[in-house]
């Protein structure tokens, strides 16, 4: 979870976001009677913890008044809280692809996702340490024209570049084209992209520490000078 990448490492800087993506949900099963976000009361619920997947299940309980003592959270690791949903012990999970899918194909009918949910998006960022990012300056700049050049060709050509990227991973077509319109491939820094950051941390200073009211300046965490070389409209954080 980037916020914790963040708190742990001040010399981190965060260059762009790389695809702002809505792949995590809920995974239920048809037996347990569960067909919106309030059936989940008194059921077992899986998740992987200091994930943001954590963060995400305790934020869609919060804002739809749903007590984390209303519900049995269990923590577990990716695979075994897979497992655990397809023999049945847990009602749900809240996962994120490519294990939604895969949990999916083995599960058949009696799995589903629970949609009208606002989901907290994942943002998929480029970062590097400052002084890495200083030593190498024209090298990274030219690193980071070349995604902007490869953003435009995937969004122009998306046929092509599913093709490019299932010659390039272990996936199916299938699996490429499922989770395909999941993604939005925008080399950029939006403001939603902060306001996520900023609540992760208070989210997770609230889990590990309750006296810590503060949070680091996040702005300083940040190098705008690469994408601004590219084109300074794909700064959207106000400054």
């Amino acid at each position: 979870m980037i916020g914790n990448k963040v708190s742990e490492n001040p010399d981190l800087r965060i260059l762009g976001v790389l695809t702002v993506s809505d792949i995590q949900a809920f995974l239920l099963r048809k037996e347990k009677n569960i067909r919106t976000i309030n059936d989940l009361k008194g059921k077992k619920i899986g998740v992987t913890p200091n994930t943001s997947a954590e963060y995400a299940l305790e934020t869609v309980l919060y804002f739809n008044q749903i007590s984390l003592k209303n519900v049995k959270i269990v923590n577990d690791i990716p695979s075994k809280l897979n497992e655990r949903f397809i023999s049945g012990e847990l009602d749900a999970i809240l996962m994120w692809e490519p294990n939604i899918y895969r949990t999916l194909s083995k599960i058949g009918d009696n799995g589903f996702i629970l949609n009208d949910i606002n989901m907290p998006l994942i943002y998929q960022t480029l970062s590097g340490k400052k002084a890495n990012l200083e030593e190498k300056k024209e090298a990274v700049e030219r690193f980071v024209k070349a995604l902007d050049q490869a953003e435009k060709f995937l969004n122009s050509n998306p046929e092509q570049s599913k093709l490019i990227i299932k010659s390039r991973i272990s996936s199916t077509s299938e699996y490429i084209e499922y989770v395909w319109s999941k993604h939005q491939f925008n080399l950029s820094l939006p403001q939603n992209f902060l306001i996520l950051l900023e609540n992760q941390l208070k989210w997770s200073n609230l889990k590990k520490n309750p006296s810590i009211k503060k949070i680091p300046h996040l702005l300083n965490y940040f190098d705008f000078s690469f994408l601004e070389s590219v084109d300074r409209k794909k700064i959207m954080i106000i400054r």
